[in-house]
């Protein structure tokens, strides 16, 4: 398992109940990381994160095979979460293509991720152990990138029901639209809600900055769904001139609506 450090120190996500006494006792799992892979020993400090918005510094106090006890030295919230709730809808990709979308779009901020079942999809919903790997790789992306939230893991859903419990501004990059560019709607919703100069970063986030983003499978979307999705409130947008891969259109435009709103670069 892959594990980085992130201004010097590693970070672990952890059940937040074991947060709640002294000394934060830690299982068999992380007692291996620690102690075997990573050659932890007492005195190092590490962020223990519940999973709630707060990170906290912790010392390691004993290491065994069994288990690992730290002592808490304080916390504080997470500064990597975005304001912005992006919920990331994307179509069933081949194991390999889904799993680095999952990871990059982690490391971007995304909030969420639902897998969609669609006409063209040319990928099976997973088995359990296909879905305990994919949280693995949430995690450790999570953790990697300082984030304090992990984001939600759903399970897939249709186009259709997806987009009737969609929240926010919901947008559809499709290769055949001519006449809304991302740019230009994510424009029009600022205006719109009045929010010309983006707001500063938070753990908190406001429901009236969510956006779900809709990417379609390897095929594309076909154009009975595109209707479905506009006739239901989404938006079709276009990305550019260049037509991009399934499992690169939902990084770019993810990347694209967080930059806008004041989420990346500085």
């Amino acid at each position: 398992m892959t594990q980085y450090v992130v201004t010097g120190m590693y970070r672990f996500f952890v059940p937040p109940e074991v947060l709640g006494r002294e000394p934060v006792v830690l299982g068999r799992e992380l007692a291996h990381r620690m102690g075997r892979v990573l050659r932890l020993k007492p005195g190092d400090h590490v962020v223990l994160l519940d999973n709630t918005g707060w990170e906290h510094e912790a010392e390691v106090d004993r290491i065994t095979r069994e288990q690992v006890e730290t002592r808490l030295l304080g916390k504080s919230l997470a500064r990597a979460e975005s304001a912005t709730c992006l919920h990331l809808y994307q179509a069933l990709l081949k194991a390999a293509k889904f799993e680095g979308v999952l990871q990059k779009a982690t490391e971007l901020g995304v909030s969420s991720f639902t897998p969609l079942v669609c006409r063209r999809s040319v990928a099976e919903p997973p088995s359990p152990a296909g879905v305990a790997r994919w949280r693995r790789i949430v995690q450790e992306a999570a953790e990697q990138s300082q984030r304090g939230l992990l984001p939600a893991l759903n399970p897939p859903l249709t186009l259709a029901d997806a987009i009737a419990g969609a929240p926010g501004l919901r947008l559809l990059p499709w290769e055949s639209e001519r006449a809304r560019g991302l740019r230009g709607v994510l424009q029009d919703a600022q205006t719109a809600s009045g929010d010309r100069t983006g707001s500063p970063k938070r753990v908190a986030r406001s429901p009236s900055r969510e956006v779900s983003l809709f990417v379609g499978p390897e095929g594309g979307w076909g154009e009975d769904e595109v209707s479905l999705a506009v006739a239901q409130g989404a938006v079709a947008v276009s990305l550019g001139p260049r037509i991009l891969r399934a499992d690169t259109a939902g990084l770019v435009a993810a990347a694209a609506i967080l930059f806008h709103a004041g989420e990346l670069g500085g």
